[in-house]
């Protein structure tokens, strides 16, 4: 799902007193940026393409979908999963 940046700038101003913070990982042979808005959803930048994932249910850690087969969890690390493709284990980078 491509944002544009009408979308992108509303996303970020709802929930504007959420704790925003980001984060950068090495899935495999993507390199992702995670940016956190709370605990309500998760703005990832994979090349070439922007997902916006809301909170699903997680025995542990902080699990995000979009219903269309991308998931992002993080937990001792983190696993990303885009749809149709094998699961990437992450590693955040500094």
């Amino acid at each position: 799902m491509l944002l544009t940046a009408g979308v992108l700038l509303a996303s970020c101003s709802e929930g504007s007193a959420d704790k925003l913070t980001t984060t950068n990982y090495q899935c495999e042979d993507l390199a992702v940026s995670a940016e956190f808005h709370g605990a309500k959803r998760v703005l990832l930048s994979v090349p070439g393409n922007k997902l916006l994932l809301e909170p699903v249910a997680a025995a542990s850690g902080a699990k995000y979908a979009d219903g269309k087969g991308n998931e992002f969890w993080s937990k001792d690390g983190a696993v990303l999963t885009l749809a149709g493709q094998p699961q990437r284990h992450c590693k955040a980078t500094f």
